[in-house]
């Protein structure tokens, strides 16, 4: 499990390095992950963002005239996301949050999407499970849950990355009712080496109850 220690190092990494990060995930190319979006977001739908970064993909969601609610771990990143405008709401979320975080940040389900871009490696398997919980509790009953990730990013000094196969997360979001919708895997824009895989999960089991 991701210890405090290494959830507010990584958090601090993010702080430390938000203006020149925001410029490397915009020059990044949305257009697979952003027509995807576009097939699984409806106008009006109440869409929740955890780890929005630069605010990118929160202010496509925005244009698409959805009800956005972008969060982030960083208050530097939610800085830089917010100074660009565009029309999300924003609230600082550490994860994993429990009940207690969510109500702090004053985010109240039940979302129609939830949506995480390279968010879920930075978390071991037991911490990715209170990610997850966090998820379901957020998430309407009819929901698509929709999980960008990478494999294979080489380790950096400052935050925690895990690798998590596309089977390994499809398995943890079984454990919570969902199942996979679609699936893509690309290579990364930015020339980086790493696997990006794309998963679309809606629920098949009953809502859990908190």
């Amino acid at each position: 499990m991701i210890s405090q220690d290494e959830r507010e190092r990584t958090i601090a990494w993010y702080d430390r390095n938000a203006p020149s990060l925001c410029m490397t995930y915009d020059k990044a190319d949305p257009a697979a992950l952003h027509g995807l979006l576009r097939h699984w977001v409806k106008p009006g739908d109440r869409v929740l963002e955890l780890g929005c970064g630069s605010g990118r993909d929160a202010r496509f969601l925005a244009s698409l005239g959805a009800r956005v609610t972008a969060t982030d771990g960083s208050r530097e990143m939610l800085r830089e996301a917010e100074a660009k405008g565009g029309g999300p709401e924003y609230a600082l979320l550490p994860l994993p949050a429990g009940r207690k975080g969510i109500e702090a940040a004053g985010i109240a389900g039940a979302f129609d999407v939830v949506l995480a871009v390279a968010l879920i490696m930075h978390f071991a398997d037991d911490a990715l499970r209170l990610v997850l919980r966090d998820i379901d509790s957020l998430s309407s009953p009819e929901a698509a849950v929709i999980l960008s990730f990478c494999t294979g990013h080489p380790r950096e000094e400052g935050r925690a990355y895990h690798d998590h196969s596309a089977e390994q997360v499809a398995l943890l979001m079984r454990e919570s009712g969902f199942e996979v919708a679609e699936r893509t895997s690309s290579r990364d824009s930015l020339g980086r080496g790493i696997a990006w895989h794309t998963m679309v999960f809606r629920r098949v089991a009953e809502k859990r109850e908190p």
